[in-house]
């Protein structure tokens, strides 16, 4: 019953992985914060949650600390023209994977 969201775990850390080769590791981790926003989203579309005030400001925080991580890697890699957003789009790809992971587990085991 299980296994669906453990092959959604699986590929969420592979996917994470491969990002520590194209990016730094300070950013990866700043950047892993986004499987709350995206645990937030996917628990509102399919379990129905309710979000209040204090969770919808706590996501915006989020956001806003994810964008300027995001700039951060973008500014520190201009001088050496070794800029990848590919990096950046894997670990958030692979955030999403997990929080769909979260979200299934959750509706499972209700």
């Amino acid at each position: 019953m299980l296994i669906i969201p453990s092959l959604f775990d699986m590929t969420e850390t592979a996917l994470k992985n491969l990002t520590l080769t194209m990016i730094s590791s300070s950013v990866t981790q700043m950047m892993r914060s986004s499987v709350v926003v995206f645990t937030a989203l996917l628990a509102v579309i399919f379990l129905k949650k309710r979000l209040y005030r204090h969770h919808i400001t706590s996501i915006f925080m989020i956001v806003i600390g994810i964008v300027m991580g995001g700039l951060s890697q973008i500014d520190n890699n201009k001088d050496t023209k070794d800029l990848n957003p590919l990096g950046l789009i894997i670990v958030l790809v692979a955030q999403a994977f997990g929080a769909s992971g979260y979200v299934i587990e959750e509706k499972f085991l209700d």
